[in-house]
């Protein structure tokens, strides 16, 4: 894939993937959105009263 590399160790497995930002920097920003959000499920919900 174009603008995506992956560091692999001695035994051939990926360990670590570089991705060109000029090329997918709207994709990875939503990416990290999705992960954001998704760690806050668990969260307790806090509310507010006015």
């Amino acid at each position: 894939m174009k603008g995506i590399n992956y560091i692999t160790d001695d035994a051939g497995n990926k360990t670590a993937v570089v991705i060109d930002l000029n090329l997918y920097s709207e994709e990875l920003e939503e990416f990290i959105e999705e992960l954001e959000a998704q760690s806050r499920v668990s969260e307790p919900k806090v509310t507010t009263r006015l």
